[in-house]
Parts: C-alpha cells; sequence; structure tokens
C-alpha cells in the first residue's frame, strides 16, 4: 500500500505515505468532479486485516467556504451516499430552493394567465365603446351565427365561395363579400356578373386609389388619427381614410336587417375590397375634381340620443321613405372625427374639430347621381352627443333632434343583458366640467358609483348636454320623446323639423318600419314589435329607480316642458 500507484491525472499526480494523504489540486468549483479525481483516505500502517473496507470516498471540501486543506467540516459537499441518507443540512437547503423556485414558477404561470385574460377582456370591452346601442360582443357572436348558417346553406347547396354556382340550377349562384351583390342566391346571367367584378379590382397605385375615391366607386368606413400630428399647427395631418366597396342596397331593401352601418361593412368589407388613403390629401383632390363630375349634399338632418330610445327606428324609418335618402347609422368616420379634439375641441388649435368633420361629412356625402332631390342623413351614436357642439359649429344651419325616453325604461333596456352588457358604464371617459360639479356637490365619486349609478350618471350628462345645445341653437335643435315616437315622426318631425315630403305612400312605410323591431338581427329578423315600456316600469329594481331618480328624472321633466336654464 505504500507504493505509488500509477498517474491517472493530466495535472498532478497522486501520492500518498503511511502517515497521511497528499491531495491533487481539485478542479475549479463549477465544473463536474471525476470520480477517479475524488480524495482518497488511506488505511492506517496498521495490521488490520480489514484494510481495505475500510476505504471510503471522501467528500471534496468546496473551494467556495474554506478551500483545499480547510479544517473546516461543515463546509463540506454531500456525496451521493450522504445524499441517499439525507444527512446534510446542504441537501435540505437545496431541496427546499428548488420547492421555491417550482412554486415561484407556478405562481407565474397563473398570474401571467390571470393577467393576459384580463387585458383580453379590456380590450373587448374598449371596442364596444362608441360602438352603438348594441353590445359589440353580442353583435359578432350574432354575425358569426349567421355566417355559420348561410356556410351551411351553401354547402347544402353545392356552392363553395365566391361567384361559385350551386347545383340547383345553371344560373343560380352565391356571392359572399362581394360589394354590390345580395348575400341571397340570385337568378343573373353569369357575364353580367363577371363584368361586374372586374369594376372590383383592388387598386395597386396611389392613382389608382385616387381614381375610385374621386369617382365615387368607394365608401368612406373608418379613420386612423394620429393626435400628435392631429394637433399640431396649420394643415391637419396624421388621419388615415380606410375606403371600401360598398353598397347601400341591403340596407334600403331591407332597415331592420341592417340597422347600424357596421352590419354592412361586416358583411362586406374586408381585406380583399379595402384600402387606405391620407384624408386631407383626398379632400384637396376632390374639392377640385367635383366642380364638374360629382355633387357633395350637405347634411339634411343629424339625429342624437340617449340610447334605447327609439333612434334606430327614425334612421330606418328615413331609409325606408325614399331610396333618395342616404342614410348612415352610426358610422365609425362620423363618431371618429366628433370625438377627435376632446370635449369642446380643447386637444386641438381652434376650428380643427369642425375642419375635420366637415372633411368627413363631405366625403361621405359625395354623389355621382345628378339628382338634386338626394337627401343626406346622420345618426350618431349616443356617446357622440358629449360632443354635438362640433357638429353644430361645422353645419349650423342643418337641423336635429335628440331622442329620449323615461330614465327607468333606458335603465331597464340597458341592464337587461346584465350589468357586463350595459355600455354606458364604460362610457365615463370624458366627463363635462358641469357634471363634474354636480356630482361634487353630492359629495360622490365617480369611483364610488355602483354600476346602475354610473349608467345613470353618463346618461345626465348627454341630457345636459343636449339641453344647454337646445337652448343655442335658434330653433334648429328640438327634444324628441320616445313615447308614440311613430305619430310624431310622420306628424311633426319630418314634415316640419326636416322639411320631408310625406304622402300617404311614405306615411305607410314609416308605420311598417315601425311595426318591427328596428334591429332585427337574427332571431328578431322580421319579428313584429311589442310595446315593452310597461313591462320595464313594473319590473324595474329599486336601485334603477333610485339610480334615475338621483341623477335623470329633474332633466328628463325639463326636457318634456321644454325648461331650458
Amino acid at each position: 500500500s505504500n507504493d505509488k500507484p500509477q498517474q491517472r491525472h493530466h495535472y498532478k499526480s497522486l501520492s500518498y505515505t503511511s502517515e497521511k494523504l497528499r491531495t491533487i489540486e481539485p478542479p475549479p468549483y463549477n465544473q463536474a468532479v471525476p470520480y477517479h479525481h475524488q480524495q482518497i483516505t488511506s488505511i492506517n500502517n496498521s495490521n488490520d486485516s480489514n484494510n481495505m473496507a475500510s476505504m471510503r470516498v471522501a467528500p471534496r471540501k468546496s473551494p467556495t467556504y474554506g478551500g483545499v486543506g480547510s479544517n473546516n467540516d461543515n463546509n463540506l459537499v454531500p456525496t451521493r451516499r450522504m445524499r441517499r441518507r439525507g444527512g446534510s443540512n446542504t441537501v435540505s437547503t437545496t431541496r427546499r430552493l428548488r420547492r421555491q423556485r417550482k412554486t415561484y414558477k407556478t405562481l407565474f404561470i397563473i398570474c401571467s394567465g390571470i393577467l393576459v385574460f384580463a387585458l383580453v377582456f379590456i380590450v373587448r370591452q374598449s371596442k364596444s365603446d362608441g360602438l352603438g346601442d348594441d353590445d359589440y360582443d353580442t353583435f359578432i357572436r350574432e354575425k358569426k351565427l349567421e355566417k355559420r348558417r348561410e356556410g351551411k346553406d351553401i354547402k347544402m347547396r353545392g356552392g363553395s365561395g365566391i361567384g361559385s354556382f350551386s347545383r340547383g340550377g345553371e344560373n343560380k349562384f352565391s356571392l359572399k363579400h362581394v360589394a354590390g351583390f345580395d348575400d341571397k342566391d340570385l337568378k343573373i346571367n353569369k357575364h353580367e356578373i363577371l363584368s361586374k367584378r372586374k369594376d372590383l379590382k383592388m387598386p395597386k397605385s396611389n392613382k389608382e386609389k385616387q381614381d375610385l375615391i374621386l369617382e365615387g366607386k368607394v365608401t368612406l368606413i373608418n379613420l386612423n388619427i394620429d393626435k400628435k400630428l392631429l394637433q399640431q399647427t396649420g394643415s391637419y395631418k396624421g388621419v388615415l381614410a380606410h375606403f371600401c366597396f360598398l353598397d347601400f342596397t341591403p340596407y334600403q331593401n331591407d332597415p331592420s336587417s341592417y340597422p347600424m352601418f357596421r352590419d354592412l361593412t361586416f358583411h362586406q368589407c374586408g381585406a380583399h375590397n379595402t384600402f387606405t388613403y391620407d384624408l386631407h390629401e383626398i379632400i384637396r383632390l376632390a374639392s377640385s375634381y367635383d366642380q364638374d363630375k360629382i355633387h357633395a349634399l350637405k347634411p339634411s338632418a343629424f339625429i342624437f340620443h340617449e340610447s334605447r330610445c327609439g333612434s334606430t327606428l327614425i334612421a330606418n324609418a328615413l331609409t325606408a321613405m325614399s331610396p333618395k335618402h342616404i342614410v348612415y347609422s352610426e358610422s365609425q368616420p362620423a363618431l371618429i372625427a366628433i370625438k377627435a379634439c376632446g370635449l369642446g375641441g380643447k386637444d386641438c388649435p381652434p376650428n380643427r374639430a369642425a375642419e375635420l368633420f366637415q372633411d368627413v361629412i363631405y366625403l361621405m356625402g359625395r354623389t355621382v347621381d345628378p339628382d338634386g332631390d338626394k337627401r343626406l342623413f346622420f345618426k350618431i351614436q349616443s356617446t357622440g352627443t358629449k360632443y354635438m357642439d362640433v357638429a353644430l359649429e361645422a353645419f349650423p344651419d342643418s337641423p336635429w333632434v335628440f331622442v329620449y325616453r323615461d330614465p327607468v325604461q333606458v335603465l331597464m333596456s340597458q341592464f337587461q343583458r346584465g350589468v357586463q352588457s350595459a355600455i354606458c358604464i364604460r362610457q365615463l371617459k370624458d366627463i363635462p366640467k358641469g357634471s363634474k360639479e354636480v356630482l361634487k356637490g353630492m359629495g360622490r365619486k365617480v369611483r364610488n358609483l355602483d354600476p346602475f349609478e354610473k349608467c345613470a350618471f353618463h346618461l345626465s350628462t348627454l341630457c345636459e348636454i343636449a339641453l344647454q345645445s337646445i337652448s343655442l341653437s335658434n330653433g334648429m335643435g328640438i327634444g324628441v320623446n320616445y313615447e308614440d315616437l311613430t305619430n310624431k315622426l310622420i306628424d311633426t318631425v319630418f314634415p316640419d323639423h326636416f322639411k320631408l315630403e310625406m304622402t300617404e305612400e311614405k306615411r305607410q312605410l314609416v308605420i311598417d318600419v315601425s311595426g318591427h323591431y328596428s334591429k332585427g338581427r337574427g332571431k328578431r329578423k322580421q319579428e313584429e314589435w311589442k310595446e315593452d315600456s310597461v313591462e320595464k316600469d313594473e319590473s324595474a329594481t329599486p336601485k334603477i329607480k333610485a339610480a334615475s331618480e338621483l341623477f335623470l328624472y329633474s332633466l328628463y321633466n325639463r326636457l318634456e316642458t321644454g325648461e331650458i336654464d
């Protein structure tokens, strides 16, 4: 045993005497130690017959705590045998740290999932802000269901998409997402359809885009605004306009099935037939182009409203009355333009908000029809009522109405699908100064209001602004109550305020439209309208009644009596 062992190391030999063991220099601490580099404890020179059994693998001393040659046994790195026996505090600490890391990792994954879910929920809720009376999620859900049903019908008829012919007949086919054609099968000559589709070719250059816009073949459907560029002095910049090959025929034929502008764009507009162009530049080009070839209509009337109060019925009735009526029912470009500069246009240079709104309305009112009898109407989303001063500054000579309803009935309609579906509680971003002072006088804060009070407070801001605007309108603006709305439209609003000719045929058309649900999508398509005001009054909860009494009934009475401060 006193003989030197064969060298097995590339950096230092291992030797030992009868007295003690001389060790090799250990590798760096962050490297694994080979088995043959581990320290060997020699046996004594005693005559122990079992000296070979007394050999054992000794733990390598940690270079961090004492290093090689240190006499501190507490700093020994445990061997595999010690790990199996669990006889080291270091082992238990390591296990505890591993468990903690695993726990932290699990908690991180759970928290990340919750955060992603919350962000998705917030984004989905924000999409519905200002879109209109309908909840955005419900609207999208209904449209997807309709598309699935239509897709099944096409498959059953043997169709396969755009321009595909069904097996039911030689000239029967189904067209999807193509402007100018209905979703239903039509009996039209194939060559006629193909010739029409040539006009739908997407532009590849700015010159082609300009020609399509200037010739009135496309419609403005949306805006993207860079507010920093919009707020700069001089000519406004940073407004990108979206155009689409849009056909109003489905809306004119059946207003209740396409009650909102987004119903048309949802079915007809997509990446295949939509393009963008700078708004200010195209307005400059259109101003010179339109002098001889295009007729630009001025707004015949604006429709503002409290929400859930019959404003959609007015838009549908105007559409049904005459094919010469162009009605934009809650279009996105008009709302985005009217809100772009904030309340009173305070976020932009003077008159910038009115200028932008004028340009948008001008572009949406262009028509190639030389007939001067055409009329242009805009129904603005309920949240746009807070910014109605922009529209009145831009078009002071256009008549307008503010439609309202009994507060309890409005709140019942808002919450009929639950608290989460009530859009009014998510529209408290811009609060007029006067409404803030009223709330402060009550000793209340917005964040402390319950959902019913938040909704009532939001509606009160709309009514308050409407009252102020009516007082300054010199008779161009009036309030219209939902009660007996159809007769009011036929007898006073349309003939006297909007200056529309009312024939017996047009009266009957308005009555026919009012007999169906204004938003007759999905299951409610062509469903007969049933008056529900009494039912809503009777089923109202105490919280809804209290919120209505607190914020709304005083304003409602002022609108009814015409009492203007």
